[in-house]
């Protein structure tokens, strides 16, 4: 990183990384391929389910976690049975509304069956349990089977999400293709949290591909619909119409991350979501690994604009605190070297963001062995992610986040980064979590440019994460 081309003051991380592939926080040791994610909270245990997709979506499996962030792995919970044929789709969990007496909770997930004509449909079906980790399968009867009155026997129809209804039972939303419009979300309603009615699917626009979650804020009812990424839509109603999100669309970036799901707990509303590393597997029906990402919390601001903020909890991956010692050279300041990026490493500072949209954004530059990278902040906050040469020049630009908040001149910055994944927060807003494509590199160091009161990063702490190094 450093050259006679460039000057630096540079935070070095030189990190010894192992040949796994590896992200933020959980990738399940139980099976080799994972997916979607759905999370659950009660009486102070986190339990997050893992769709299996070591072959094409076989089921799913659990495990419990005290902090929400670091997780003990409780293996399957629920298995396909031999009449699928195609993947095990998504669900969630909710309580059965008789759950004083039964003491049961309800998941549901989808299969692939072929109907009476030989052709393949999609059918939503049900598990219970007590515990939340062992799971029983309802009898086939209880099928919520496609209401071809409004939906297409032969599209999607999965992963029920639910939140509570006034009347009792609950309200649902699933991936489904309706019937006269190409619009792709589910919506209807249970009293007995087992039972499901359809209704006719709602007005979507623009029009998304499937069904992530939905939650009532302040009134409103607030969701998050995947298209290419995950994106913020709202409606007055729970059968709409949806609008998206004037401002902060786009809360998740494709090719990344996907899949965020909403659940409450004493914190508030957190999100869940799964990270992809970049790395790449053909002979899996799920191409890309993917692990489980730092949850977030789900705020509804003043303008009714979702946002996805840093949970609190995630503190608990501060472990060891890394000594930042000064040392001068003819680049720039050494602040620290030699940490495990396998642990992981949690960066805090101050951020000096441009005056204004006409200066040179303040850029943080990677470099992990041989490839270089930058974050490019800009004076409203918007941020860039992409590669460079090794001087900092031939910048291309791989995607980027712009969550329309007006930051001041300073925003405290925090970097998340783990095994080849980086999540940036300002002022504890989400901006990305960026996947580097650099899973299998075994040194990083981290600089930005600039001397003195120029330094676009200031007052940095940093701390070990409190999870596994590399085997």
């Amino acid at each position: 990183m450093k050259t006679k081309h460039a000057t630096l003051a540079a935070v070095v991380l030189l990190i010894a990384i192992c040949a796994d592939a590896g992200a933020m926080i959980f990738k399940s040791d139980t099976v080799t391929a994972q997916w979607d994610t759905w999370c659950y909270y009660h009486k102070g245990t986190y339990y997050l389910y893992y769709l299996v997709t070591e072959k094409t979506g076989e089921g799913f499996c659990v495990a419990t976690s005290k902090d929400g962030v670091h997780w003990k792995d409780h293996g399957w919970a629920i298995r396909q049975s031999k009449k699928n044929t195609f993947y095990l789709g998504t669900g969630s969990v909710w309580k059965s509304p008789d759950f004083d007496k039964s003491r049961r909770f309800i998941c549901n997930y989808s299969e692939h069956r072929t109907d009476e004509s030989g052709k393949r449909t999609q059918n939503i079906l049900f598990a219970w349990s007590t515990d939340l980790i062992n799971w029983n399968k309802f009898p086939e009867e209880k099928m919520f089977k496609v209401d071809t009155r409004h939906y297409k026997q032969f599209g999607r129809w999965d992963c029920i999400f639910s939140i509570p209804r006034e009347q009792g039972g609950y309200w649902g939303t699933w991936t489904a293709t309706g019937k006269d419009r190409n619009g792709t979300v589910g919506i209807g309603y249970s009293e007995d949290g087992l039972s499901w009615k359809a209704l006719p699917p709602p007005v979507v626009e623009p029009g998304v591909y499937e069904s992530g979650a939905f939650h009532r804020f302040n009134g409103r009812i607030h969701a998050m619909f995947g298209a290419r990424g995950m994106w913020a839509y709202s409606a007055d109603d729970v059968t709409g119409p949806y609008k998206r999100s004037e401002k902060n669309p786009l809360l998740l970036a494709p090719g990344h991350t996907y899949f965020s799901r909403f659940f409450p707990t004493p914190d508030g509303v957190l999100v869940n979501h799964h990270a992809m590393t970049g790395e790449f597997n053909h002979k899996r029906f799920i191409t890309c690994d993917t692990y489980v990402a730092p949850l977030k919390l789900a705020e509804v601001d003043h303008e009714d604009i979702l946002r996805l903020k840093y949970w609190k909890g995630n503190d608990a991956l501060k472990g060891e605190v890394v000594k930042v010692a000064a040392g001068e050279s003819s680049d720039g300041v050494v602040l620290a070297e030699g940490l495990d990026f396998g642990k992981g490493i949690v960066v805090e500072g101050t951020m000096r963001l441009p005056p204004d949209k006409d200066a040179s954004p303040k850029v943080v530059r990677i470099k992990a062995d041989e490839r270089h990278f930058a974050l490019r902040f800009f004076h409203d906050g918007k941020v860039e992610m992409g590669t460079t040469d090794q001087c900092g020049g031939d910048w291309k630009k791989q995607h980027e986040a712009d969550r329309q908040w007006k930051f001041g001149r300073t925003a405290s910055l925090r970097l998340l980064m783990r095994r080849g994944m980086l999540e940036a927060y300002l002022d504890d807003h989400f901006m990305e979590c960026w996947t580097m494509g650099c899973h299998r590199a075994k040194a990083v160091t981290i600089a930005v440019p600039g001397t003195g009161d120029d330094l676009p990063v200031s007052v940095v702490k940093m701390w070990h994460m409190t999870l596994p190094s590399w085997k």
